[in-house]
């Protein structure tokens, strides 16, 4: 993806620190352009590139708080899925269009404040896992209500892919619902098409929302003079 001025500004509004913006510059180097991606990531060679034009790197202290600062803060642009060592991950990567769209779509929700600095700290290590396992508790009764069955581990996935909103969860649902009873065929893997749905967004842009709720008329007289009144909608400013 290339950096433009609009990744300036979500880093600075993110409050990220200037070695996460630049962390965030080499990984987006790898991901495609407007389309959401997986890939491997390794900090250490990420560091060696950083090192070449910087003159020296960044310490595994400033590399692993980067990534964590990314992975938390950025509103799901940056998503680790897994972690094999200290550096070498497998993220998910957004457009930065997505997650502005997102922020859009949420406008009206009360807006979830940044973790700041303290993501290290016990205290906040202690509230974040009890918070999640009230979250993860929730999300585990919604499924079964509608007979879907995750793992635990899955479980944690599908609430990071969903941003840590229920919302999401629910839309995600609906979307899979109405696919279901509207298709053809039935979704042969749902609990895995909720989780692609998540990670790309379907849920913002559904047939649910799209889908005009057009008028109905009787006769082609009402028709007609329905769109004659349509005619003289005056334009804005007059």
């Amino acid at each position: 993806m290339t950096w433009t001025k609009k990744y300036d500004e979500f880093c600075l509004k993110q409050k990220l620190r200037p070695s996460t913006s630049v962390i965030l510059r080499a990984i987006l180097r790898r991901a495609k352009k407007n389309e959401t991606c997986e890939i491997e990531i390794d900090l250490r060679v990420i560091n060696n590139w950083i090192q070449k034009f910087r003159g020296r790197g960044y310490d595994r202290k400033t590399l692993k708080f980067a990534l964590a600062q990314l992975d938390e803060q950025t509103q799901g642009l940056i998503l680790i899925e897994k972690s094999y060592t200290w550096a070498i991950h497998k993220i998910i990567v957004r457009p930065l269009s997505f997650v502005l769209s997102q922020n859009d779509q949420n406008s009206g929700k009360s807006p979830k404040l940044p973790t700041g600095e303290p993501m290290f700290d016990t205290e906040h290590k202690k509230n974040a896992y009890k918070q999640q396992q009230q979250d993860i508790s929730r999300l585990k009764s919604l499924f079964s209500e509608v007979g879907l069955r995750f793992t635990p581990d899955a479980l944690v996935r599908v609430w990071r892919l969903a941003l840590k909103d229920f919302d999401n969860v629910v839309d995600a649902v609906q979307l899979l619902l109405h696919r279901h009873s509207t298709k053809t065929k039935s979704i042969p893997n749902p609990c895995g098409w909720l989780v692609d749905c998540l990670k790309y967004g379907w849920h913002y842009e559904s047939e649910l929302v799209q889908e005009p709720n057009l008028p109905i008329y009787d006769s082609i007289s009402q028709l007609v003079e329905d769109c004659n009144r349509l005619r003289k909608i005056p334009a804005p400013g007059t």
